[in-house]
């Protein structure tokens, strides 16, 4: 996996995402289905103070230079505003669209096989939920205003949330326990060790 990230800034819970969280869920389903789980570094949203080797055709050549208005919008942006001061309330300073991928790998959507290379997959989850975003979309609703099923069954993972492994998990058919839920494991990659990782 290729390095990034220089400084840190604050996770996104599942319950926090807003239009810049579930339109990357939507282009990473689209490049996983169109483009053999590759991203284009120069369609995402690249801090160049954070990550310096990501987007790097745009950086190399002189494109837009990060603003801190750029930064991930929440759930709560208020879109009617005009106030600046308002609106930067309800931001992440710094933060890009390569904070949200990993946003949506600790949710459980995504998984990083290389930052440099721009591969990735999407989990069981993260197509579950995309088709819930196509819905959405197609009956005339926008990213910002998406909102996940509601339910206790969460099909994401939640930031924090340590993992316990049941015996002969993650065989196809066990379960595992995230955060006292019952886990059923559909494909056993999934949930491999790499997953196990990912939940620290």
């Amino acid at each position: 996996m290729g390095k990034k990230k220089k400084t840190r800034v604050p996770t996104v819970p599942v319950e926090k995402f807003g239009k810049d969280h579930w339109s990357l869920l939507a282009y990473v389903e689209c490049r996983c289905v169109d483009h053999r789980n590759t991203l284009e570094h120069d369609h995402l949203r690249t801090n160049p103070d954070r990550n310096p080797d990501l987007g790097y055709r745009r950086n190399a050549f002189g494109g837009k230079h990060w603003k801190d208005e750029y930064s991930t919008r929440l759930k709560t942006f208020p879109w009617k505003s005009e106030d600046e001061k308002e609106q930067a309330k309800h931001r992440v300073s710094g933060h890009d669209d390569w904070d949200c991928l990993d946003d949506l790998e600790r949710a459980g959507f995504v998984q990083v096989l290389s930052y440099v290379n721009g591969s990735v997959e999407i989990t069981e989850a993260g197509l579950a939920m995309a088709a819930h975003i196509r819905a959405h979309k197609a009956k005339g609703g926008w990213f910002s205003n998406f909102t996940p099923p509601a339910g206790n069954d969460k099909p994401w993972l939640e930031v924090g949330t340590r993992i316990r492994i049941s015996k002969g998990w993650p065989e196809e058919g066990r379960t595992g326990e995230v955060a006292g839920r019952q886990l059923f494991v559909m494909h056993a990659h999934d949930a491999g060790s790499g997953a196990r990782d990912r939940m620290r």
